[in-house]
């Protein structure tokens, strides 16, 4: 392998495991964020217009990479938090991207409405999977440094 291939893939390996689940960690649990550090009101303001887009981002991403993981690879215990992480990227992604979702799906409303209504029941994960994501993200920046 080049120099090159191995800093795109460490770099990609960052964004899909750090960079992206801190996001939707902060944007999901971004009340309880708020409420403890109210400075940090600026940068949530700034990050939650793009919250469905970055949802659906996340909801894409999770599933690419963890059909990816779920050969042999799921259960091994060195790759734990990755797998963690693409579970709560999946199951938060769905909750903050549905809303364009439905928009994006054509046709009868009724499953619209349907999907609308799962994720508004979901709603009260929404804080515990954000910070889940947080503490996953970071144990896999240590595992990343370490590697």
């Amino acid at each position: 392998m080049t120099e090159t291939s191995v800093s795109v893939s460490s770099m990609t390996e960052w964004i899909y495991f750090v960079i992206l689940p801190l996001v939707v960690g902060v944007i999901s649990a971004s009340t309880v964020i708020l409420a403890k550090v109210p400075d940090a009101k600026g940068i949530v303001n700034k990050i939650l217009p793009f919250k469905a887009m970055i949802g659906v981002a996340a909801l894409a991403v999770g599933i690419i990479n963890l059909l990816d993981v779920m050969g042999s690879h799921m259960f091994n215990s060195a790759i734990l938090p990755f797998t963690l992480v693409l579970i709560l990227l999946v199951l938060s992604g769905f909750m903050l991207g549905m809303p364009q979702i439905a928009k994006w799906v054509p046709g009868d409303a009724a499953p619209e409405e349907k999907a609308l209504e799962l994720s508004q029941k979901l709603v009260k994960f929404d804080v515990p999977m954000g910070l889940g994501l947080i503490g996953c993200a970071v144990w896999c920046a240590l595992r990343l440094m370490s590697m």
